[in-house]
């Protein structure tokens, strides 16, 4: 008779030496237990391990193939052959081949044989490095089914695959809680190749209660459906979804709306409390990226993420506002939706679609696919607002300066609203649109690097006057914060130029407190320098983030926006 493969793990010893008086009645070791589950094992199925486990049980289960539907009824761990490493690579279409011999769940073919099923009150759940095959092809199977109503829920799924779930909305993995708060913690998981509803379906039902999530560095592949579908029930949702991606090995197709049939992104419904979804690749997305969904309310950031590539055409768009009204989409005004780029969308796609008429949609300083900003008909809704937007896509080298028009007077603005770079009344015509572009510099990027009055010890300013569609005529006042015995100066020619106080064509400069102006009849290159020490300075704009130097480059000077004279603007509205 084989006998249990049962360790204890040592994880600490305390000894005494002669003379030594025994202080504390802290134990002298504590220990793990870990159960072993393979073919000549006395557990040879996963289901006959956690029926002889204890809560708190680890059980180790080696390369193999279990055809079987195993419920936990305990607090446990299970660890496969490839617990501590990921099954994905830098590059999110190619699988990690370092990956040793898989312990793959493969539950038979019936309905609602789910892989994993979590019982009643169960509080603590780890489960790592499995593929879990649902190839069978039957309706009802599930990765991962909370069969009952979990108290205070720990739940942590790590480096596992999840594949081959059948087309028949099948395939997720559910979580829910309905006796308090939840940690779930998803990250560096592979789902691909499954049917309808392949990702999380996360709910609370708690009213009072919380679920936290981490949801990092998983990739979603070539599935169906979505990659998460977030409560619309009463508890709150906080945490991160952060660097993950999600999406298509190939384009969408013009004119073709595939959603259900390829992957798609996430709905975010119900109440949250400070969600960050931030650091986000999503790649050729059919519908919508994210939808912002029933009961919808609370405050959450999406930020930083790339969109690059998304389909639409059944009246939804890439980023979707449910209408408003009894048991739709509460409030959306305190959604922060900043530095986010899209790119790439097939013909006739929308990319942000707001039906609510409850709060503003902001969503100003996200790039949209052009310097000019969105086409016509790519942003739909009477509460979007989306001015200033970025320049380029997050992270380009240059950026645009927040601008504002009106009665012909063009102005860069600071966060006071106070104009740093007036165009007078009478310089602007034109219908188009114009916008200041400006990036910081390095002594390598310079002109005329020899005739550097003031060294190298300088923050250095590129700042370019970019028009479609209008004629500007200077000279321009320009300021940056600043103050003696720094001065402003200015590439002109073949030479620096001190324009500290200099007015043109006799125009005056008036002084700005806290500024050194000057006036210049062009841009590009500027330059703030002196004997005495730098301080934080920058082309004021709304979004100033500032910084010292010392012979160092200006990290960040500002992120913006262009202007739109009133005729665009009011027609893009």
């Amino acid at each position: 008779m084989t006998k249990p493969r049962r360790y204890l793990t040592l994880l600490a010893v305390t000894g005494l030496t002669a003379g030594m008086t025994l202080i504390s009645a802290t134990p002298a070791f504590a220990v793990v237990p870990t159960l072993e589950v393979c073919s000549s094992c006395t557990y040879t199925t996963i289901s006959a391990a956690v029926a002889a486990a204890s809560n708190g049980d680890t059980i180790q289960v080696d390369a193999g193939t279990y055809p079987e539907s195993v419920t936990i009824d305990k607090s446990l761990t299970l660890v496969g052959p490839n617990s501590t490493t990921s099954p994905n690579t830098p590059d999110p279409l190619v699988a990690n081949t370092a990956r040793v011999a898989e312990a793959i769940v493969k539950p038979a073919g019936a309905a609602g044989a789910h892989a994993f099923i979590v019982a009643d009150r169960v509080t603590s759940v780890s489960i790592s490095g499995f593929t879990v095959d649902l190839s069978s092809g039957v309706t009802d199977q599930r990765y991962f089914m909370m069969a009952g109503n979990q108290a205070d829920l720990n739940l942590s799924l790590t480096h596992n695959i999840f594949e081959g779930a059948s087309d028949t909305s099948v395939g997720y993995i559910v979580v829910k809680s309905a006796l308090g708060n939840a940690n779930v913690t998803v990250t560096d998981n592979r789902f691909t190749e499954s049917g309808s509803s392949n990702g999380l379906r996360i709910n609370n039902t708690t009213a009072s209660g919380t679920t936290n999530l981490t949801v990092t560095n998983n990739v979603w592949l070539d599935n169906k459906g979505l990659a998460l579908n977030n409560s619309y029930d009463t508890g709150a949702t906080t945490g991160t979804i952060s660097n993950n991606w999600i999406g298509n090995s190939t384009p969408g197709t013009s004119g073709v709306d595939n959603f259900g049939l390829r992957q798609g992104g996430m709905v975010l419904a119900g109440n949250y409390g400070g969600l960050q979804v931030t650091h986000n690749t999503f790649a050729d997305i059919e519908d919508a990226v994210v939808s912002f969904w029933t009961g919808f309310s609370g405050t959450l950031a999406f930020t930083d993420n790339s969109i690059d590539g998304y389909s639409n055409v059944a009246g939804y768009a890439a980023i979707y506002v449910r209408p408003s009204g009894s048991g739709l989409v509460s409030d959306i005004s305190s959604v922060t939706f900043v530095r986010n780029t899209f790119d790439n969308p097939t013909t006739g796609s929308r990319t942000l679609l707001n039906q609510t008429d409850t709060g503003n949609f902001a969503a100003a300083d996200n790039w949209w696919g052009s310097e000019s900003g969105p086409d016509t008909g790519q942003i739909v809704g009477p509460n979007v607002s989306i001015l200033p937007w970025l320049a380029g896509p997050v992270n380009t080298s240059k950026q645009i300066l927040g601008v504002t028009a009106h009665d012909g007077e063009v102005s860069l603005i600071d966060g006071a609203g106070t104009p740093t770079v007036t165009i007078p009344t009478g310089q602007v015509t034109g219908g188009g649109m114009a916008w200041f572009e400006y990036s910081p510099l390095s002594a390598s990027d310079l002109p005329g690097a020899g005739s550097l009055p003031f060294g190298d010890v300088a923050i250095r300013i590129d700042i370019a006057l970019k028009t479609n569609g209008m004629s500007v005529e200077g000279p321009f006042t320009v300021c940056v914060n600043g103050a003696a015995p720094q001065r402003l100066w200015h590439y002109e020619g073949s030479e620096w130029v001190d324009i500290t106080n200099r007015g043109l064509g006799g125009q005056t400069v008036t002084p700005v407190s806290g500024k050194l102006c000057g006036m210049v009849s062009g841009f590009s290159p500027f330059a703030l320098a002196g004997s005495g020490a730098l301080a934080s300075t920058g082309v004021s704009s709304a979004l100033l983030l500032g910084g010292t130097l010392g012979g160092a480059v200006l990290l960040l000077l500002g992120i913006g926006a262009v202007v739109i004279r009133r005729r665009a603007l009011a027609r893009l509205r």
